[in-house]
């Protein structure tokens, strides 16, 4: 969960910096569900490296599934 995204360009912002990190298989950040969903390979990026990107990115995750 994500909180503070409110538009589109909140999410594309999200998704923007944490596709530049290596190993992201996918994202799909959403400011109506408050959510970004990460595919990524753990042998190159850690859970951590992704949620410093994205509290990075002015918004805060608040929640881990």
């Amino acid at each position: 969960d994500v909180k503070g995204m409110t538009c589109n360009g909140c999410a594309s912002h999200v998704e923007n910096d944490v596709n530049k990190l290596p190993g992201i298989v996918k994202i799909n950040a959403s400011y109506e569900e408050a959510t970004a969903k990460v595919e990524f390979d753990i042998s190159k990026v850690s859970l951590v490296q992704i949620e410093e990107t994205i509290n990075g990115t002015g918004y805060q995750v608040v929640g881990k599934q």
